[in-house]
């Protein structure tokens, strides 16, 4: 591994993609915050929000999949107990899509 890094420009390679994960970490939460839905803490490294859906999350998040627009894992597989948490991951979603996803969870959380 330290050959391979030696032979490219590591800061140069690695640089863009932790400024994009930067900028999707905020979208996040300036979406979350937008649509008043409250998560456990502030990200800084990581690429995931635990979400609180004030609401049983193994019911909700089958609803979301099932619109075909957003992805999020239950707490339960995380609490070994039902939770009113979700993971939610924003590692490989673009900006558009995160901002389109947090929307149609608010929605669902709504009624």
């Amino acid at each position: 591994m330290t050959k391979v890094l030696n032979n490219i420009n590591y800061r140069k390679f690695i640089k863009p993609r932790l400024e994009t994960l930067e900028l999707r970490r905020k979208t996040v939460k300036e979406e979350l915050k937008r649509h008043n839905i409250k998560y456990l803490c502030d990200v800084e490294g990581g690429m995931n929000y635990y979400v609180d859906l004030n609401k049983d999350s193994s019911k909700v998040v089958p609803e979301l999949m099932k619109k075909g627009n957003m992805a999020l894992i239950p707490g339960c597989l995380f609490e070994g107990r039902a939770s009113h948490f979700a993971r939610l991951g924003f590692g490989a979603v673009r900006e558009n899509e995160i901002k389109l996803g947090i929307a149609s969870l608010s929605s669902v959380l709504s009624r």
